[in-house]
């Protein structure tokens, strides 16, 4: 078994994601298994404010600060699911139907909710690399992605959240490094 380091150069450092993705919408106490999720990435940017000074002819650069932090997350999902569906069209997933008289199990009206919020789990389960969790408490998911029911291939649903900072330490979630097991704290 490759064992990572946190020291370089280690081919056993080399990176090949898997894992289960996990949500837990605002309210809920337990996070919920989102199913075969092939893809799941976090993108953190920085905007800057920069100064020039106009004493000179030319503009010269005299100082650049960081005025804002932001992290956003897509995850792609390949089961399509009541409960994915739903947290793909913006609802709450309804058993109020019986397949054998209604003809259907769940129900939900498109669009109802502005946004979904919740939490967000990665377990990494790789085989190549160190194991990592992400944990992101608090992510806005709003619509913004097609979902496509006819097609040549295999359908997934695709969303995309903001991630908030905790307002007291700056912090937009944790991640853990070369995990054994889940971690739940």
């Amino acid at each position: 078994m490759p064992t990572p380091t946190n020291t370089v150069p280690n081919p056993d450092n080399y990176y090949s994601g898997k894992g289960i993705m996990y949500f837990k919408r605002e309210g809920e106490t337990e996070f919920r298994d989102l199913g075969n999720c092939p893809m799941f990435d976090m993108t953190p940017a920085v905007q800057r404010l920069e100064h020039y000074s106009a004493r000179n002819g030319i503009r010269v650069k005299d100082q650049s600060l960081v005025s804002s932090r932001q992290l956003t997350c897509r995850i792609t999902m390949d089961e399509v699911t009541a409960d994915n569906l739903a947290l793909a069209l913006m609802t709450t997933p309804v058993a109020a139907g019986s397949p054998s008289t209604d003809h259907y199990d769940y129900s939900m009206d498109i669009m109802v909710d502005d946004e979904v919020r919740g939490a967000v789990r990665f377990v990494g389960k790789n085989a190549v690399g160190a194991p990592i969790q992400v944990d992101l408490p608090v992510v806005t998911f709003a619509p913004g992605q097609a979902i496509t029911l006819i097609q040549e291939q295999y359908g997934n649903l695709e969303i995309t959240g903001e991630v908030s900072a905790d307002p007291t330490t700056g912090s937009f979630g944790k991640v853990y490094w070369n995990i054994t097991q889940e971690i739940n704290l």
